[in-house]
């Protein structure tokens, strides 16, 4: 609702106002309509909410670790945490390490410390794509047309 106010026009502070009406905490308020207007005008009526932008990064993400490792790439992967970059970098700054042009990343997530221990998670998720949704979809399709 804060994002129909603000494309309506509502400036920053009058989205506060409404989140305040709608009984939020102060802080939750301000953090709400920080989210909304973050890289829009507070002036309103162009909010720029970042949610969407992370949501396409994770699945970008995601599939370039899963094409890594269906490669037999896995050793691409930590060089996602070089610091602010595309995936479709990824590959030249391996070159580049290999060159000995750049150190590797310095901080790696725990659980991108362990190649191999990712490799399972990711070929987990990878059998759970496999499974046949039309056939999920038709036994729950006849569950929610007899009940709903």
């Amino acid at each position: 609702m804060g994002i129909d106010k603000v494309e309506d026009g509502a400036n920053i502070l009058e989205l506060i106002e409404f989140y305040r009406t709608e009984g939020y905490t102060e802080e939750d308020c301000i953090s709400n309509a920080k989210r909304v207007f973050r890289g829009g005008l507070v002036t309103g009526g162009a909010p720029f909410t970042k949610d969407l932008s992370y949501c396409r990064g994770f699945v970008q993400n995601y599939n370039f670790m899963r094409a890594a490792i269906g490669a037999g790439l896995p050793q691409l992967i930590p060089f996602l945490f070089t610091g602010k970059l595309h995936v479709d970098d990824v590959p030249l700054l391996y070159q580049k390490y290999k060159e000995g042009i750049i150190d590797p990343p310095r901080y790696l997530p725990s659980q991108f410390k362990d190649m191999n221990g990712l490799a399972v998670w990711m070929s987990f998720s990878s059998f759970l794509n496999r499974i046949d949704m039309k056939k999920v979809q038709e036994h729950y399709d006849k569950l929610f047309n007899k009940y709903v």
